[in-house]
């Protein structure tokens, strides 16, 4: 009677919940490396020589209670992504991305550029930025400092946002199409409108 519960209660566990610590490991590890198996391999066996890590890698997919176990965490992911709340976050995103002005991240005074505090740029700047490198250089006049602060590519981020919003169309022939769409006001505006006229 027992082990009829066992086998019960064993067969209401998810395909992750299965798998031994050291397998659960090596799926988080899968995942967090894009599918590359070696090297979820060598973030639990960190010693282990290459060629090593790929054969026994190898031999990890091959178990078909690891592999449900990926393709249900992969679908959970897959869920998450799909979610009202993920998808409003990439319209944020994208719209930070498409909003972004260098002025939010550095300033320039007196001919001199400086990145502004951290705490001084809006949470949608930080995300804007793509990289900030200094540089020094020994000139015979001193030290010359060099500051380079790139942003994430605002066109790319603003071609999303208006297909997206259906703004931008691809003809057939792989050309863009602006459509210009009248605004659409609330009926109560329009109401309001006509009754002043």
């Amino acid at each position: 009677m027992k082990g009829k519960k066992e086998n019960k209660e064993n067969s209401e566990l998810s395909a992750f919940d299965k798998l031994k610590d050291k397998q659960k490991l090596f799926v988080k590890y899968y995942i967090k490396h894009f599918a590359v198996a070696y090297k979820a391999y060598k973030e639990i066996h960190p010693n282990v020589d290459n060629n090593v890590a790929m054969v026994e890698a190898s031999r990890l997919l091959r178990n078909p209670n690891i592999k449900a176990a990926i393709a249900e965490e992969y679908q959970k992911i897959y869920s998450e992504i799909q979610s009202d709340i993920e998808k409003s976050k990439t319209y944020q995103l994208i719209h930070a991305l498409g909003n972004s002005d260098i002025s939010d991240v550095v300033d320039l005074e007196n001919g001199t550029l400086t990145v502004k505090d951290l705490k001084d740029i809006p949470i949608d700047a930080l995300q804007t930025i793509l990289a900030i490198e200094f540089t020094e250089k020994e000139t015979a006049q001193g030290i010359d400092k060099n500051i380079k602060v790139r942003l994430q590519p605002k066109l790319q981020a603003l071609e999303l946002r208006a297909k997206i919003q259906k703004l931008i169309s691809v003809s057939e022939d792989n050309k863009l199409e602006i459509i210009v769409k009248p605004a659409v006001w609330p009926q109560d505006i329009l109401d309001k409108v006509k009754s002043e006229e």
